[in-house]
């Protein structure tokens, strides 16, 4: 079992992940902002996270640089955002990607 953080500031959307990896039997922590995601990372950093690139304190590919800054651990770059250079710039930055669209 992995422990996993999402950083999600959308309400509805962060249940929805917790309740699927909660389903899969992760321990889950959440943020719903980037700073409160790196202080838990660097207090007690988890297997894995998941972040959003929308956050209301920083864009996500600003928090993914902080985040590398201290730690090494797996980022899935959650997003509904479809411009390539930027999603591009995350997976050069050490971050997987997962799509999340209506389509």
């Amino acid at each position: 079992m992995a422990t996993v953080l999402v950083v999600e500031d959308d309400e509805f959307v962060r249940s929805a992940i917790i309740h699927e990896l909660r389903r899969r039997e992760h321990a889950v922590r959440s943020a719903g902002c980037a700073l409160d995601a790196l202080r838990e990372i660097s207090q007690s950093p988890p297997d894995a996270v998941i972040l959003d690139l929308g956050l209301p304190d920083l864009d996500g590919s600003q928090a993914l640089r902080m985040v590398r800054g201290v730690s090494d651990v797996p980022v899935i770059v959650a997003t509904a955002r479809d411009d390539e250079a930027e999603i591009v710039r995350c997976e050069n930055g050490g971050a997987a990607r997962t799509s999340l669209t209506s389509r």
